[in-house]
């Protein structure tokens, strides 16, 4: 039987804000956990009395934003949460492919972190490169699993290097198009990632 993630109860009158799908619980609006949790812990998001479990989502033990949630209710079971990240991988994915031409455009921002429902990544696409920027030790702690995800997803190009923003070399080079724009780009030293594609 799966364990039960750590619930967290709401100090302040939330509950409709996470109903409705805001991405985020700060940590002035939760009581303390009962005992420390590592970055990256799956928790559920409770209503102030405990009894009605709101959301759920991943901790950040030294952010402002406690709670970065990634869904309602209750969390998934199991191996849920990587089933979850994969989903939504692809379906981001989906989306950004759906409105270019491959043949013109090879570089794209992927996944706008919560507007995509991954809260805490952003992940850009430079033709068999991505390069993805975690929001703190809770996202990078929680989406360890990420780059073996990005390598399996279905890109017009198999991914053969996946590049940490934090943790850059120089002398990533790639080169991309952008609506038939070609452009050379150090993705080890470039800001945003290399290229504006945001």
């Amino acid at each position: 039987m799966p364990v039960r993630p750590p619930r967290l109860a709401l100090r302040k009158e939330l509950a409709r804000s996470i109903r409705s799908g805001h991405p985020w619980v700060y940590r002035d609006a939760l009581r303390s956990p009962a005992e420390p949790l590592a970055d990256g812990t799956v928790v559920e998001v409770t209503s102030r009395d405990g009894r009605a479990t709101l959301g759920w989502g991943y901790w950040d033990a030294r952010s402002t934003i406690a709670v970065r949630l990634l869904g309602a209710g209750t969390s998934p079971p199991g191996a849920g949460a990587r089933t979850v990240v994969s989903e939504r991988l692809g379906k981001a994915l989906a989306r950004r492919l759906s409105r270019l031409d491959p043949a013109h455009t090879n570089t794209f921002r992927w996944v706008h972190g919560e507007a995509d429902k991954l809260p805490g990544i952003h992940l850009d696409l430079y033709d068999d490169a991505a390069a993805v920027r975690f929001d703190g030790d809770g996202a990078r702690a929680f989406y360890r699993e990420l780059e073996a995800m990005i390598r399996a997803a279905q890109t017009p190009k198999p991914v053969t290097r996946v590049v940490d923003r934090e943790h850059r070399a120089a002398g990533t080079v790639a080169v991309v198009r952008e609506n038939d724009v070609v452009f050379e780009v150090d993705l080890g030293a470039g800001g945003k990632g290399g290229l504006f594609l945001d």
